[in-house]
């Protein structure tokens, strides 16, 4: 299983042109059954997407938690858990 923050295609400190060609090269030369990836940019089409997808708002409060998940073609769920807690200093609304 391999899980991976795209960052919106993005990288630090900027590229200069669009790295779609590299995120894939490194994707394909990994050897994975199932990625999960987050921030993916939406122009970027989905290849290899499970047909059944969810995703469910665990908690609000005190931090933002978040499950999404895919069923895959055995029947398995898998899950990707984004959590987001408030910077330490900030006042929680």
């Amino acid at each position: 299983m391999l899980t991976w923050n795209l960052f919106h295609g993005r990288c630090v400190p900027a590229a200069g042109h669009p790295l779609k060609r590299e995120f894939a090269a490194a994707l394909a030369g990994w050897d994975w059954d199932v990625a999960l990836l987050q921030e993916v940019p939406s122009w970027w089409p989905e290849a290899r997407c499970a047909s059944q997808r969810e995703a469910t708002q665990l908690r609000r409060r005190p931090e933002r938690r978040v499950v999404h998940a895919v069923r895959l073609a055995g029947g398995q769920w898998v899950g990707n858990l984004h959590a987001h807690r408030p910077r330490s200093g900030r006042r929680r609304g």
